[in-house]
């Protein structure tokens, strides 16, 4: 009986962490921005998944160390803050500094996510 490593390696990458990396998004705001968004779109779903009761009482925001981004990203510091502005400039998604010591909350905008996306099927 032989492997079938194309079957193997296949179920091995779909139940790994990936991200789906949006090509316009990608096109507009570049990759450190992209990777950004993807990274946090995740999170946002594990977060609304996982823990529904605490993810909206903050109002369907949640944090994430910049020091995970730093590490899970390969993106420095001075990227991160770039990348971020890029997508809150494009009204992708919003922050907010809470707590002590300041812990940057994200919050995905779904309504100008939907409108960004629907305007590609237009171009």
């Amino acid at each position: 009986m032989e492997t079938d490593f194309v079957e193997l390696s296949r179920e091995m990458y779909m139940h790994s962490p990936y991200w789906i990396r949006n090509k316009k998004i990608l096109a507009v705001a570049g990759r450190d921005a992209s990777d950004l968004f993807s990274d946090l779109f995740s999170r946002e779903q594990y977060f609304a998944k996982n823990m529904p009761v605490e993810f909206k009482k903050n109002g369907s925001s949640f944090f994430v160390l910049r020091e995970t981004l730093w590490k899970e990203l390969q993106i420095h510091r001075q990227g991160i803050t770039k990348a971020t502005k890029i997508l809150v400039d494009m009204g992708l998604i919003s922050t907010k500094k809470q707590g002590t010591p300041p812990k940057i909350w994200y919050k995905i905008n779904h309504e100008n996510l939907y409108k960004f996306l629907s305007d590609e099927q237009k171009s």
